[in-house]
Parts: structure tokens; sequence; C-alpha cells
């Protein structure tokens, strides 16, 4: 019971870092974007930011989830 859960867990965490690799990526082009009309890309950039430490987040559940079912635990 509890490893199905887990894995419904990492599942739902491999979804959500697909979606923030698409964000991030899309981030990206804004930003160069932005950078190639000569607009200001501060706040573009600083959310791009918060996106990558949403990712960073969203990779250490995955692995600690990884170690986890790897534990059998």
């Amino acid at each position: 019971m509890e490893r199905a859960r887990l894995l419904d867990h990492l599942a739902q965490v491999e979804h959500h870092l697909a979606l923030s690799r698409e964000q991030i990526d899309n981030q990206y082009r804004i930003i160069a974007k932005l950078e190639s009309g000569g607009h200001d890309t501060t706040q573009a950039i600083d959310l791009l930011k918060q996106f990558v430490e949403v990712q960073e987040l969203h990779e250490k559940d995955r692995d600690r989830l990884v170690a986890k079912l790897g534990t059998g635990s």
C-alpha cells in the first residue's frame, strides 16, 4: 500500500518536473525575445529564477521518493 502511494506521488512529481521544464524553456524564449527587442528583462529573469527554484524542489522531492522506494521503506 505504501509503495503504491509513493509510486503515485513519484508520477505526480515527474509530471510537475516536465511542466517545470516547459515553463523554463518558454521563459528563456521570452527573455530572448525581450532582449532582441531592447526591452528590460529584469522581471522575466526574476521569474525564471523562481521557476528554476521550483524545479529544484521537485527534483529533491523526486530524489527523496526514489531513495525511499529503493530502500523498500
